[in-house]
């Protein structure tokens, strides 16, 4: 079972910041593929090349790669499709409201449904996976006002 960690922003634009990961790897003699990390979406934006270097650099050690809040920032699709990411944690904002509030469950279905052949998705408060998000997709598909 893969272990989470959030990742601040601090580490994250820290230079050393891969090696560090690399070296506490090492240490706890953990294989890279059971550690996943957490960047928020607004790091990311922040300095999108600076990023995927450092995402590309991670995935290429074996680390699964998750992206925190998203829907939160002014992420594109087109700067997504260029990072080696794994998954996608969809913003509780959007997905605690979405039996009651369309607008935020067809948000949540655009998401789970967009990144679907690669990414896995989940949701803070949530945690769906794209897998397990049939049922959730089916069942918000046919309520009255929604996009069908």
């Amino acid at each position: 079972m893969p272990v989470t960690v959030n990742v601040s922003a601090r580490s994250f634009q820290d230079h050393h910041f891969v090696q560090s990961v690399k070296n506490a790897l090492e240490i706890a003699d953990v294989s890279p593929e059971y550690l996943e990390l957490e960047i928020t979406e607004n790091m990311l934006m922040s300095n999108i090349d600076f990023a995927a270097k450092i995402i590309k650099s991670l995935s290429d050690l074996g680390v699964r790669i998750a992206i925190d809040n998203f829907g939160t920032g002014y992420s594109s699709p087109s700067y997504l499709k260029r990072l080696p990411i794994d998954q996608l944690n969809i913003d509780k904002s959007f997905v605690k409201n979405m039996d009651r509030d369309n607008n935020a469950a067809a948000i949540v279905m655009s998401v789970i449904d967009w990144p679907q052949s690669r990414l896995h998705c989940g949701g803070r408060g949530r945690r769906t996976r794209c897998a397990d998000a049939n049922a959730a997709r089916s069942r918000l598909r046919y309520r009255p006002g929604l996009p069908h």
